[in-house]
């Protein structure tokens, strides 16, 4: 059974009193650090963890600023940076700091909110069928395709990206002080000023990589491998595959145009994909129409041109029901 999913709040919560732990280590049990390392398995929870760490940054800069450090020290105490720096290790303002500091900021700061700091926390998601496009505050840029997630955490030493789900186009500002990394069921994308995409395929448990330009390293669990421009490979829990590659590149980003194509691709397999950009499902009840080879071009969300065209070509019914279009066989075209 799935463990239930935790709020931002609670998660936030959680990361607020491990970093109390683990930040100051000599009182830190080994029982408690084997605890956090079974906690910050969970890429939100690692995320979480990440926030608090920018939270406590922010506390040092604003300490540098004599005004805005006034604000923070208690009644009596004179501000200066060893100053903040010797209240700012008591629990108290630690806690305090992790917990509300990434909500005064935007107060703070301005209309630059976390940017002006060199900072930035956001978590995109995509629902079936949407597509978005992201500017973050380097410059680098996202395109979440249908079903998509991903948290950015931005710091001034690197910028660290969490993705739960879907399949993202990565174009990345170069930045050689803050390295861009993109954590995807437990491996690792590295990049600098570089172009890819990154898709997890839930269904087979694992994870494809596609470089379009510049140079990426993949750290998966089993070992590393570096892609050169279009190239892609496939990596999992267990294992990770050699670089291969790319017959037709445009294939990679078509999404980000609204399009999809295929080439000697069995029914089955389109249906799969088709699936993934409509709440109304593609289903196959013909088994014998599954192995099928289909040849096709659409525009994403006009199923009712793919079920002509799958007419013409394969010969194919369909009758709309209970919010789902189910696929058959014409009986009359059979030998």
């Amino acid at each position: 059974m799935s463990k239930p999913l935790k709020s931002r709040t609670t998660l936030d919560d959680e990361a607020v009193q491990w970093y109390l732990v683990i930040s100051d280590g000599e009182s830190a049990t080994e029982e408690q650090y084997d605890a956090f390392l079974e906690w910050i398995q969970d890429p939100m929870a690692e995320a979480a963890y990440a926030r608090c760490e920018q939270a406590w940054e922010v506390v040092g800069q604003l300490g540098k600023d004599p005004d805005i450090a006034n604000t923070l020290v208690p009644p009596g105490e004179s501000a200066g940076i060893t100053r903040l720096s010797e209240w700012g290790s008591r629990r108290v303002l630690l806690q305090a700091a992790c917990v509300a500091v990434l909500g005064i900021l935007v107060v703070l700061a301005g209309p630059m909110g976390l940017g002006y700091f060199g900072l930035e926390s956001h978590v995109y998601r995509t629902a079936t069928g949407e597509r978005q496009s992201v500017l973050l505050s380097d410059g680098s840029e996202i395109t979440l395709n249908t079903q998509s997630e991903v948290q950015v955490s931005y710091s001034r030493s690197g910028r660290k990206l969490v993705m739960t789900r879907g399949e993202i186009l990565f174009e990345v500002a170069h930045d050689k002080e803050r390295p861009f990394t993109v954590d995807v069921d437990g491996g690792e994308v590295v990049a600098l000023g570089t172009r890819f995409t990154i898709r997890k395929e839930e269904k087979h448990e694992r994870v494809l990589v596609a470089l379009l330009e510049g140079k990426v390293q993949v750290n998966a669990t089993a070992d590393s491998r570096v892609l050169a421009p279009n190239q892609s490979l496939l990596f999992s829990q267990k294992d990770i595959s050699e670089p291969r590659v790319i017959e037709d590149v445009d294939k990679v980003t078509q999404w980000q145009h609204g399009r999809l194509s295929f080439t000697d691709t069995s029914l089955a397999e389109l249906v799969e994909e088709v699936n993934r950009y409509s709440v109304k499902k593609l289903i196959i009840q013909d088994e014998s129409l599954k192995s099928i080879k289909i040849d096709a071009y659409f525009d994403i969300g006009d199923l009712e041109s793919l079920l002509y065209g799958l007419r013409q070509t394969a010969g194919v019914k369909w009758r709309h029901r209970d919010g789902n279009v189910f696929i058959f066989r014409d009986r009359a075209l059979q030998e």
